[in-house]
C-alpha cells in the first residue's frame, strides 16, 4: 500500500525522485521519528549511513517533486463524500533549543500548561477533511512559516488563501470546522464571497 500511495503521488517525477519519497514514507513510518539518522537507518542500504543521510538531506533541499500535489488530491479527493467535513487550525512547532535554524522565530508552546509559555519555533497552518467512510483526518493543506521570512504579511493571509483555493474544488456543501481564534468578519466575507460570487 505504501509503494502504490507513493508512486501514485511521484508519476510524473523521475525515478530519482520516486526513490526519495518512498524511502521517506518507508524510513518514517519505520523508525517512527522524523530525524535523518533514524531514517537512514531503516533503508538498510550497503553504503555508509553518513552517505545515505546526505543523499536524503539534499533532496529535501529541493522543492517538491513537480505535480505531487495535484496527485495527491487525485488520491485523496475521492475519500472526501458529497458534504466534507472541514477542520482549520493553526498550531505551532517548539524548537527550544534551536539557534541557528532559518528564520526562527518566537511562538507560545501550545503544549506548554504555563500560559503563556513563549519558545522559538514555527507557525503551521493546518486544513484537514475527514473521510466519508471512517471519519480519519487526512490533510487538505499545510505550510510551517515564521514571522521573520522575508514578505510574510500574517497567519490570517495564508489561511484565507489556502481557503480560497479549496472553495474553487471543494464539493458544495461543506462544513468547516473553526475555533474561536478564527471568529474574523473578513473570515465570515470570504465565505459570504465564496457562496455568492461577484
Amino acid at each position: 500500500s505504501l509503494i502504490n500511495f507513493s508512486a501514485a503521488l511521484t508519476k510524473t517525477s523521475g525515478r530519482v525522485k520516486q526513490k526519495f519519497v518512498s524511502d521517506m514514507f518507508y524510513g518514517i513510518l519505520a523508525s517512527g521519528s522524523l530525524m535523518l539518522s533514524s531514517i537512514a537507518r531503516e533503508l538498510h542500504e550497503k553504503n555508509k549511513l553518513i552517505n545515505t543521510i546526505d543523499r536524503l538531506s539534499k533532496h529535501l533541499q529541493d522543492d517538491a517533486p513537480k505535480g505531487i500535489d495535484d496527485h495527491y488530491k487525485q488520491v485523496v479527493w475521492p475519500l472526501l463524500g458529497q458534504e466534507p467535513v472541514i477542520l482549520v487550525d493553526d498550531t505551532d512547532i517548539v524548537k527550544p533549543y534551536g539557534k541557528a535554524f532559518e528564520s526562527l522565530s518566537t511562538v507560545r508552546d501550545g503544549s506548554s500548561l504555563k500560559k503563556p509559555d513563549l519558545k522559538p519555533g514555527y507557525f503551521c497552518t493546518e486544513i484537514v477533511a475527514l473521510s466519508k467512510d471512517s471519519q480519519h483526518p487526512f490533510s487538505l493543506f499545510s505550510q510551517i512559516y515564521s514571522s521573520k521570512e522575508k514578505g510574510f504579511e500574517s497567519s490570517n493571509t495564508i489561511t484565507d488563501r489556502a481557503l480560497g483555493q479549496l472553495f474553487q474544488q471543494l464539493p458544495r456543501p461543506s462544513t468547516f470546522v473553526f475555533d474561536r481564534g478564527y471568529d474574523r468578519n473578513s473570515l465570515f466575507q470570504l465565505f459570504a464571497d465564496a457562496n455568492n460570487p461577484h
